[in-house]
């Protein structure tokens, strides 16, 4: 079990960019929540206003990090908190999908975050107005977005452009 030491409001209010690491740990090390933490946690979410966005940021990247955050849907009360803190990743259940691919943790933090973020809704523009994230993974973002905005509207093309190559490598592969 992942766990405050001695009293965890305490702990929390202490500093409460703990409750951003009592996730990842508790993802790292998939352990079960004692009701205690999990109400201290919930009295102190809005002390996390407090923290500046880059340490929050920080922990963010090194929960994506964590090899066992696909399996974050999995944990109710995990999710729960994690989605009152970051109520811009809408996408979670696309985690689910990640989990049938084959070595997930090769995705870097910026493919997780285009999963997460990047819908019709604008969330990625949010998140990095929100956190003031670098240039580049705004310009990535903005780019994934882009093209997922043209994938869907362009899904017809897409799969005649498709189909036209692997007609053209099939028939040059059997010429060859």
């Amino acid at each position: 079990n992942i766990k405050f030491i001695g009293d965890p409001q305490k702990r929390i209010e202490e500093d409460y960019l703990r409750i951003i690491r009592f996730i990842r740990f508790s993802l790292e090390y998939i352990s079960e929540i004692e009701q205690t933490t999990m109400k201290a946690i919930k009295l102190n979410l809005d002390g996390i206003k407090k923290i500046s966005k880059e340490r929050i940021l920080s922990e963010l990247f090194k929960i994506l990090h964590t090899k066992n955050f696909v399996k974050l849907n999995k944990n109710k009360n995990l999710k729960a908190i994690f989605l009152l803190i970051f109520p811009e990743f809408k996408n979670l259940e696309r985690l689910n999908q990640l989990e049938t691919i084959l070595n997930h943790s090769n995705f870097d933090k910026e493919i997780l975050l285009a999963l997460l973020l990047i819908d019709e809704t604008n969330s990625h523009e949010y998140f990095s107005h929100k956190y003031n994230v670098s240039n580049d993974l705004k310009e990535n973002l903005n780019l994934m977005a882009k093209n997922f905005m043209n994938f869907k509207s362009n899904k017809k093309f897409f799969m005649q452009d498709l189909k036209k190559n692997i007609y053209f490598f099939g028939k040059k592969h059997l010429m060859a």
